[in-house]
């Protein structure tokens, strides 16, 4: 069937060659995230507590746990989302690096300077990949995709034990502020009677306003622990990348608001150095990160070897009267005569000699906070112990011999006032050992690259 000149069936090659080059277009809405972020809530969060057991369904109506806020931050804290992506960055270079060289299309005219022999040409050139090359870039690339994941690692490791330290604070800080609230409504029944002892002409003045500034200092500091604590909770939030909600109760695992602390003793540092350098994902990314050096290296070396490349195709000659038709095939061989990659080899063994002395100076730094982090450990493991045996069983009898006090309305004003303050200080003291305590296994956690003993540990109770 014959087609008009003008048909479009004409240019319908030029339009298949147009079609690969389309793709389509993502637009980025700016107020659609916004939106999205505004109304987002966390949902389908699958949890395993303490690390084992069966996968549980998140329910923010029954508190939110440490292993409850690692689950929402690993899925939705929006850094590690954005990294995950650099393992498919990865993968394309892979496929680019296992992907043959294309062809070149070589169009032109031969014998422009004869009216009778010259004639168009067409050719086919073709350099096919070192075997030794396209096996050192495959290489390269499967250790970027490597360091990749293990960077990948390494981020959610440390927003674990971000989103576990940030939740420790928090809940040390809902005691401190309870036990706050307990001393102020306790200094606010001792200004009551202060003032029934002043109409009854058993005080002074002067005992009634020591009274009320002791009990505005205190209500003061319960406030700015207030405020720290509300500053930290929407820390929390800022890491687990999602809102919670103004109802959602921050709890420890067993539901009381106790730190945990480890039961088996510290491993010996030695020990711990070779958990690092096998668990820690920062260290395997320095390894990966030093096998691309390597095959950069052989890849600058592999220029030196001498390579060809194939043209092929025909070529048509001659006038009106005769015409002329071959076929003619070359192969380019090129020769390192004076260029030998020097310069690039250079370069990719400094570059190489750089990742050894980056990964080294991360071991070295790794056994300095690893030693660190275990005297910090011990010094914070003694101090919760001397509370425990000797400040905590004093701390009761005293107290025990305050509400005695109070109940008979026999004390000296300002010796009870410094009294309290005295029992209150200890109190947030212990809160304060404790906390230090956990944040120091966390840092250990953080350190080693994976979570070491950790068992839970009443308020009172001992090691």
């Amino acid at each position: 069937m014959d087609r008009a000149p003008g048909s479009p069936l004409k240019y319908s090659w030029l339009m298949a060659l147009l079609a690969l080059a389309c793709h389509e277009r993502v637009p980025l809405r700016p107020r659609a995230l916004l939106e999205s972020s505004r109304s987002q809530r966390p949902e389908g969060v699958t949890y395993q507590r303490a690390g084992s057991g069966p996968a549980l369904p998140l329910l923010l109506e029954e508190g939110l746990d440490a292993d409850g806020a690692v689950a929402v931050a690993l899925k939705y804290n929006p850094e590690l989302q954005s990294l995950r992506h650099e393992v498919a960055v990865a993968e394309g270079e892979l496929l680019t690096a296992s992907e043959p060289p294309n062809p070149k299309v070589v169009l032109g005219l031969r014998h422009l300077e004869s009216v009778v022999d010259h004639g168009p040409r067409f050719a086919l050139r073709w350099e096919p990949p070192q075997p030794f090359e396209v096996s050192a870039k495959k290489s390269r690339a499967v250790a970027s995709g490597e360091e990749a994941k293990e960077q990948i690692a390494e981020h959610a490791l440390q927003l674990t034990l971000a989103v576990r330290t940030t939740h420790a604070t928090l809940l040390s800080l809902e005691e401190e502020v309870t036990l706050l609230a307990r001393a102020s409504s306790e200094r606010k029944r001792l200004n009551e009677a202060i003032g029934q002892r002043l109409s009854q002409g058993a005080a002074t003045r002067f005992d009634v306003d020591v009274a009320l500034i002791a009990f505005l200092e205190l209500d003061r500091e319960r406030h700015a622990l207030e405020a720290e604590r509300d500053a930290t909770r929407h820390q929390l939030v800022r890491l687990l990348g999602v809102n919670l909600g103004p109802g959602v109760v921050i709890r420890s695992q067993g539901g009381a608001l106790a730190a945990p602390a480890p039961t088996a003793p510290v491993p010996e540092l030695a020990e711990l150095e070779d958990r690092a350098l096998s668990a820690r994902p920062e260290v395997r990314a320095g390894a990966a990160r030093y096998e691309q050096r390597e095959q950069s290296v052989e890849l600058a070396y592999l220029k030196r070897v001498p390579w060809f490349r194939i043209t092929a195709g025909p070529a048509i000659t001659g006038n009106r009267y005769s015409t002329v038709s071959n076929v003619t095939a070359a192969i380019e061989v090129s020769f390192p005569l004076w260029n030998w990659n020097d310069g690039q080899i250079q370069v990719a063994e400094a570059r190489r000699a750089e990742e050894a002395d980056k990964m080294a100076a991360t071991v070295a730094s790794l056994r300095r906070d690893l030693a660190d982090t275990v005297t910090e450990l011990g010094r914070a493991r003694s101090a919760v112990t001397d509370f425990q045996e000797r400040v905590l069983p004093t701390l009761t009898e005293h107290e025990r011999l305050l509400a005695t006090a109070h109940e008979a309305g026999q004390y000296d004003l300002l010796a009870l006032i410094l009294a309290e303050e005295a029992a209150l200080r200890s109190r947030r003291d212990y809160l304060h050992a404790r906390l230090r305590f956990q944040k120091a296994w966390l840092s250990l956690d953080r350190l080693v690259g994976e979570p070491l003993s950790l068992a839970p540990l009443s308020p009172g109770g001992k090691q």
